[in-house]
């Protein structure tokens, strides 16, 4: 499959989803992603971010610049890391698992906060392409 096809598809695929939540970091792979489904979605594609200790205030005004340019809502989610002590204490030694935040040491604990995120991203991405804020689905927790 030559590229031509496989943006084709790419833009086939999200007007079959309808509407899509982009898990956005203001990087190259994002922005694309969140310009073709903006292309061809319109205001039915909405951009999360999540932002925490690791991501610098440049790094968050550029991605709301982007989003703002593409015309898609946007929605930032703070976490604090902070919070969690493997992450502070660890310093990479250990290292198992690598998503959207780490975790060391403790395998299973990871599996099974890997498994809570996924089960909490499907509701909250499913509440936002209905219409929900984050702050309303926040406030429900």
């Amino acid at each position: 499959m030559n590229i031509d096809e496989k943006y084709e598809l790419l833009k086939s695929k999200l007007r079959d989803m309808g509407k899509v939540v982009i898990a956005y970091s203001g990087g190259v792979d994002s922005n694309f992603l969140l310009k073709v489904a903006s292309d061809e979605l319109g205001q039915n594609a909405i951009a999360v971010t999540i932002h925490a200790m690791m991501h610098s205030d440049r790094e968050m005004d550029e991605a709301k610049e982007y989003t703002k340019q593409f015309g898609v809502k946007h929605e930032v989610i703070k976490v604090d890391n902070f919070d969690e002590k493997g992450f502070i204490e660890n310093s990479g030694r250990h290292f198992k698992i690598c998503g959207q935040w780490k975790v060391y040491s403790d395998t299973k604990r990871a599996e099974k906060l890997f498994a809570k995120y996924a089960e909490c991203s499907d509701r909250f991405c499913a509440c936002l392409s209905q219409g929900q804020s984050i702050e309303d689905l926040v406030k429900a927790v």
